[in-house]
């Protein structure tokens, strides 16, 4: 398997995560599932390259990579609206930015603390 850029696996895990979200696929996966179980009901827990060769074999997988979009295309309106509404997956605080002051010293009346 060819080595990709950690920035590259994270695109094509947010491409496929809007897909999933997007479209009837949720739906064919629990097809395929209900369907598994009924015709192995002793089988007991489905693995997942078990799962995933189901979905080959159905052509979920293949109707799934058609319909995503790799690159400069242009996303569908769908997916314009679910980018600028989904949140930031990391909240990061920069150092960098943070600045510190000095504090000044300031006098003040003793007989005035209640005041601040």
């Amino acid at each position: 398997m060819a080595s990709v850029a950690p920035d590259k696996i994270l695109e094509i895990k947010q491409l496929i995560s809007n897909h999933l979200s997007q479209s009837d696929i949720n739906n064919s996966i629990r097809d395929v599932l209900s369907d598994y179980a009924q015709h192995h009901p002793n089988a007991g827990p489905i693995s997942r390259d078990t799962l995933i060769r189901e979905l080959k074999n159905r052509g979920v997988v293949d109707s799934m990579m058609q319909n995503i979009q790799f690159g400069n295309q242009q996303p569908s309106p769908r997916q314009r609206q679910s980018l600028t509404t989904s949140k930031p997956t990391v909240n990061m605080v920069d150092t960098d930015k943070l600045v510190s002051v000095p504090l000044e010293q300031v006098n003040f009346d003793a007989n005035r603390r209640h005041l601040y």
